[in-house]
């Protein structure tokens, strides 16, 4: 698989393309292949996930250890306080401007769909993103009336908007009555191009299911016997429970573990089917890009 994928990319640098971008369901081995991808080209790496932005939330994250990092510079990690909106245009902003600043190849890998579809058709941010004040005045607003009112709100004053969303997904809504405090409409928003652009190298990862599954059983396992428990303990000592960084996958699940809530064997249980259920919706998303070279992870996964 590293040769496959060392193949793509120096045929890329080789025609002056400089960005790779490795995409494809949690634990397909990402992380590992962009590590020994960056170490063979002399590239540096971009996290494009919406949750290892958040200091402290690590374990759950699946951040790779400094220690593991060979010296590679990755960029992008550990860079927000879990009270912190991150946005999809604070991961645009701040790839650009690495893109920019950076004269070395780059690697951009990770899992958030949306992250990756941004920069792939330069997404058209209108000017909320980034409001802390108002999503702060909104998150309050949840908290008291509840998303359903909220959508109700959205609906009324951009059905167009309100008919393409989730009305069960709280920070969909949210960003939308957001982009309304601005004068805006949301349903405005759209990509700037509807052709992915061709000065990034696409390299997705895709594997058999059972594999798949097996290898997300095994991962949750592994992470509860690294610490996750002991991390959760002391963050939610820390860290407000409505931070955003709790949302990642696994984190409140553990909370209700520790408030005897549910059995540390439910509380497994529900992570594994949660993170199925993730890597389910993932393979949905990134099965569209069909002009990236796709690569079969089978037996050349890493351990």
């Amino acid at each position: 698989m590293i040769e496959d994928a060392h193949t793509v990319f120096a045929k890329a640098l080789d025609q002056g393309i400089r960005t790779c971008m490795i995409f494809g369901p949690t634990a397909v081995g990402k992380s590992q292949l962009a590590l020994a991808l960056a170490e063979k080209t002399g590239a540096e790496i971009i996290s494009a996930d919406a949750f290892q932005v958040y200091r402290g939330f690590t374990i759950g994250t699946a951040k790779l250890p400094i220690a593991d990092r060979n010296g590679i510079p990755h960029h992008l990690i550990d860079i927000c306080a879990p009270e912190t909106q991150y946005t999809v245009k604070a991961f645009s902003d701040a790839t650009h401007t690495i893109l920019s600043n950076t004269s070395n190849p780059l690697i951009i890998c990770g899992g958030t769909g949306l992250y990756c579809h941004a920069l792939l058709y330069k997404f058209e941010f209108l000017k909320e993103d980034g409001d802390q004040e108002i999503r702060h005045t909104l998150q309050n607003r949840l908290a008291a009336e509840g998303k359903t009112a909220l959508y109700h709100e959205l609906a009324t004053k951009d059905p167009a908007y309100a008919a393409r969303i989730d009305a069960q997904n709280p920070a969909r809504i949210l960003r939308g009555l957001a982009i309304l405090e601005t004068g805006e409409l949301p349903s405005l928003a759209r990509p700037l191009t509807h052709t992915m652009r061709s000065d990034i190298c696409c390299i997705g990862l895709t594997d058999k299911w059972d594999t798949l599954t097996t290898r997300i059983q095994t991962r949750t396992l592994s992470m509860i016997k690294n610490g996750w428990i002991a991390e959760v303990d002391t963050l939610r000592h820390e860290v407000s429970p409505d931070a955003p960084a709790f949302k990642a996958l696994g984190y409140r699940d553990i909370i209700a573990y520790l408030d005897h809530k549910i059995t540390e064997k439910t509380c497994i249980e529900k992570i594994q089917i949660k993170t199925r259920q993730f890597a389910k919706r993932q393979m949905t998303w990134f099965k569209r890009y069909h002009h990236a070279h796709w690569i079969h992870v089978g037996k050349a996964h890493f351990v």
